[in-house]
């Protein structure tokens, strides 16, 4: 069982949950899949003694997130970590995975409708009375019945696999990212539930982002509801995986102290913004007292510091 301590890291909320079938990867690490294709599921780090669910088994899993930072590549990334699994409830796995269930012969992950509907016959008729029949109804009717029990409904309930992350944390780094052929305009931020900016987690926005990123105040605390998320890029030569947060513009909001632990901002947090506010102001005097050139201005730039202070006096 998870604790309320569970819902916070570093006096933020950060809360995670997934549910899928697990792929085992080594002894510290499994994949929770969605799909057939193993290769697309999430990673999980998982600790050494942890009891995780055989390959396979479906699961639901309460995790953490957290951003880590490649100085080399200057990539920000996500790291899952799982906090505790346990047997998934019905609405955690879609309706045919439940039904799946019920034909205990049948162990493929998201097995077909046709196998499915193979497995629930062949536990019907060993059950059929004298007359062939089950409670009045033929084997391939019941069968049916049960099939279409099972798919009916309205299918954003129950339809599919758990992956919901609720976070708060303050606005760091943030840009907007233009359309293209594979992905839609985006805005592209760091939130910050660290002073250590290496470790804020990756956020993509999506939706009418056009003034939205103006709404995104520096160290501002925000709340965020999303998901997790992935791309497969190309850098070098070398095809690398971004994880990343997605949420929609609808899904994120300010958030009040009574929503961080025991309902106090964090301690970290009132520093950083006090000098965020310091070093803003002294811009603003610089610039007043900076004599008019006619030299063309230089283009500033941003860097992927390590101190947040690096972080905000770019923005």
């Amino acid at each position: 069982m998870t604790s309320v301590l569970n819902n916070f890291v570093n006096g933020t909320r950060n809360v995670c949950w997934l549910s899928g079938y697990v792929k085992r990867q080594d002894r510290n690490s499994v994949r929770i899949c969605s799909s057939s294709d193993a290769e697309t599921g999430i990673l999980v780090t998982v600790s050494p003694t942890a009891v995780v669910p055989p390959n396979d088994e479906y699961t639901e899993v309460s995790c953490h997130v957290f951003g880590t930072y490649n100085p080399d590549t200057d990539a920000r990334d996500l790291l899952v970590k799982a906090i505790h699994f346990k047997r998934p409830g019905i609405s955690a796995v879609p309706r045919r995975v439940a039904l799946l269930q019920a034909a205990s012969n049948v162990k493929t992950p998201l097995a077909t409708i046709a196998e499915i509907r193979e497995g629930l016959m062949k536990k019907v008729l060993e059950v059929v009375d004298v007359a062939g029949l089950v409670g009045g109804m033929t084997p391939e009717a019941l069968v049916s019945d049960m099939v279409r029990d099972a798919q009916r409904g309205a299918p954003a309930r129950g339809s599919s696999f758990t992956n919901k992350v609720i976070l708060t944390g303050f606005v760091g780094a943030k840009r907007v990212v233009m359309p293209s052929e594979d992905e839609g305009a985006h805005i592209q931020m760091s939130l910050h539930q660290y002073a250590d900016s290496a470790r804020a987690i990756p956020v993509r926005i999506y939706g009418n982002i056009s003034s939205f990123a103006k709404e995104l105040k520096t160290l501002f605390p925000i709340n965020l509801v999303g998901s997790i998320s992935f791309r497969d890029i190309e850098q070098d030569g070398v095809l690398r995986r971004e994880t990343f947060i997605v949420a929609g513009r609808q899904d994120i909001g300010m958030a009040a102290q009574a929503d961080f632990f025991r309902k106090a901002f964090p301690s970290w947090w009132l520093t950083a913004f006090a000098e965020h506010r310091r070093r803003s102001q002294a811009r603003q005097e610089t610039v007043r007292a900076a004599p008019v050139s006619s030299e063309p201005k230089s283009v500033a730039t941003t860097k992927s510091g390590i101190d947040l202070t690096d972080v905000i006096e770019g923005l």
